[in-house]
């Protein structure tokens, strides 16, 4: 087990995969298209905190996303 946590915390987490082929395309190549405009700057900063991320409770720590498990 402790070799498990030790890993997590040596690696940087990161998006693993998108459903939606718009929001991929705004995460990995920052083109809007196929995501409205009040979307996409939204998502922007959702990926921005996303990245900078260390731990996923800091997930917790924002009221909107404190339902997410």
């Amino acid at each position: 087990m402790t070799s498990v946590a030790l890993r997590a915390t040596l690696f940087a987490m990161r998006i693993r995969n998108f459903v939606h082929k718009g929001i991929r395309k705004l995460y990995e190549e920052d083109s809007a298209k196929g995501v409205s405009s009040d979307t996409a700057v939204k998502l922007r900063k959702m990926f921005a905190f996303l990245d900078d991320m260390d731990d996923p409770d800091e997930l917790r720590s924002l009221p909107s996303w404190r339902r997410i498990s």
